[in-house]
């Protein structure tokens, strides 16, 4: 991936900000519960989840209880992307990086979560299933980085002030309001064929 500046239209978020669900409780229920339960075994939360992220639709009950048991024995933090990519390969022989990202996000809400409505916002070449290990790290740390530098930007401060004017007091991230921002201006179209 090459690094590129973020831009986003100002106007687009602020009329998808206006005119989008983009599910604030369910999303603060999931942080606000996660250090209070034990997340391997609290089908709730677990339920919850699944359902805010789409677990649902691309992972089975195997990856589901290796995943949350990771996330339960990590939930303290001292993990990195590159971690969670190894151990869920190592465990399930497939590699999610969205939602290692999305592991990641929920021990740490200042990383930055990886899928396809960034990846097409953003002009991100999309990751392919058959990377290494060390290309999807390489690209996740390349996100990272992109984010850094863009939240010193105008542009980044103008979004996050407008995400603040319409959803008052939600204590987020820098990170996640800017997540929330490029999520509500919906899914890649798609092709008709």
């Amino acid at each position: 991936m090459v690094i590129k500046m973020i831009k986003l239209d100002i106007e687009k978020v602020r009329n998808s900000l206006l005119n989008t669900n983009i599910n604030l409780d369910k999303y603060q229920n999931i942080m606000n519960t996660f250090h209070n339960t034990n997340v391997s075994t609290d089908t709730q939360f677990q339920h919850d989840y699944k359902i805010f992220y789409g677990m649902y639709r691309c992972a089975n009950a195997n990856f589901c209880r290796i995943y949350f048991n990771y996330m339960e024995n990590n939930k303290n933090g001292g993990i990195n992307f590159e971690d969670i990519i190894k151990y869920m390969y190592d465990k399930t022989n497939t590699m999610q990086p969205s939602f290692a990202s999305k592991l990641l996000h929920t021990i740490n809400p200042s990383k930055p979560i990886l899928d396809s409505r960034v990846q097409y916002h953003l002009k991100l070449k999309t990751i392919q299933s058959q990377n290494t290990i060390p290309k999807i790290f390489k690209y996740y740390e390349e996100l990272v980085s992109l984010y850094d530098e863009y939240l010193k930007t105008q542009n980044a401060t103008d979004v996050i002030n407008i995400f603040d004017e319409i959803h008052k007091n939600t204590n987020l991230t820098a990170i996640k309001k800017i997540d929330n921002a490029i999520w509500s201006l919906g899914a890649k179209p798609k092709i008709k064929q």
